[in-house]
């Protein structure tokens, strides 16, 4: 059986299919459009934005 991979960084119903990293200090940003878990629609007009502090 194949088990599903997950994304530690984002919550699990959040979908950012083009996002788009960058990294300032000790922080990566993802920004990009934003899809909704179970939609008829992609890439909505409104987009989303995440930031995690780098642990390195």
């Amino acid at each position: 059986m194949k088990k599903q991979g997950l994304n530690p960084f984002l919550p699990i119903d959040e979908y950012i299919p083009d996002g788009e990293p960058h990294v300032f200090g000790d922080r990566l940003y993802l920004f990009g459009s934003h899809d909704k878990e179970n939609g008829e629609n992609y890439c909505l007009l409104d987009y989303a934005g995440w930031s995690a502090r780098l642990m390195i």
